[in-house]
């Protein structure tokens, strides 16, 4: 057996011109290689997290429907029990046919850090009562669409509800509310998350309507946005 004395390793070298095949191949190999685990970890959200909690500022619209009621007593009709009631929908107002007294309807929202999105809606909704009437109970239905935009798309028909009761006949009444959404189970990242529409066979009872919405949102029911309801009795 001999001594190896020296050695030196073969290296073959192939070439091709740059508006080959072969040089394409290279170049679109190399760039997979940087490019494609790139978008891999980017498209699986951190890899293996499966729950995450996101801050997310909705996208409120107030729809212009709405639903008024107010229940009172007329002093010079020997104190009789009368029942007011207004909507902007039409297969509601069809309901309160007996009761309609048409309001005059006010909204706007209010953009506090104007990135175009609302912070606050005021709604003002003033009622002409004949003399004699007076007001003891008020109940009010507004329906917004409520959005999320970003890692996680929401939509669904979102509804503020207000109701008030005194012993003494009131001439206006203004109320606050702050939007809280309560989720039952996460929301997915992958689809859009849609609910049915509140706006159907509401209607014909509304407090009861008022009890069943949370059945009929599925995963997510909500409280209400932030809501500045004004009412005002002249």
């Amino acid at each position: 057996m001999g001594f190896i004395v020296y050695e030196e390793p073969l290296l073959r070298r192939y070439q091709a011109s740059v508006f080959s095949f072969a040089c394409l191949f290279l170049l679109l190999t190399s760039i997979a290689t940087v490019v494609v685990p790139f978008y891999i970890a980017y498209g699986s959200h951190n890899f293996w997290i499966k729950h995450n909690t996101l801050y997310l500022q909705p996208e409120v619209d107030f729809t212009y429907k709405v639903l008024v009621v107010l229940y009172g007593r007329n002093v010079s009709d020997n104190g009789e029990i009368q029942t007011w009631a207004w909507s902007t929908i039409p297969e509601i107002r069809t309901a309160y046919e007996p009761y309609l007294r048409a309001p005059v309807i006010r909204a706007w929202s209010v953009d506090d850090n104007l990135d175009d999105v609302a912070d606050l809606w005021h709604l003002t909704i003033q009622i002409p009562l004949g003399a004699g009437e007076r007001v003891y109970h008020a109940q009010a239905l507004a329906f917004f669409d409520y959005k999320l935009r970003g890692r996680v798309s929401l939509e669904m028909d979102s509804l503020a509800y207000f109701e008030h009761g005194s012993a003494l006949p009131g001439t206006e009444l203004m109320i606050q509310g702050e939007a809280r959404l309560h989720q039952l189970t996460p929301l997915s990242v992958r689809t859009e998350n849609r609910n049915p529409t509140l706006i159907g066979p509401i209607i014909s009872n509304h407090s009861r309507c008022c009890r069943g919405i949370k059945d009929r949102l599925g995963p997510v029911c909500f409280c209400c946005y932030r809501i500045l309801l004004r009412i005002l009795i002249t």
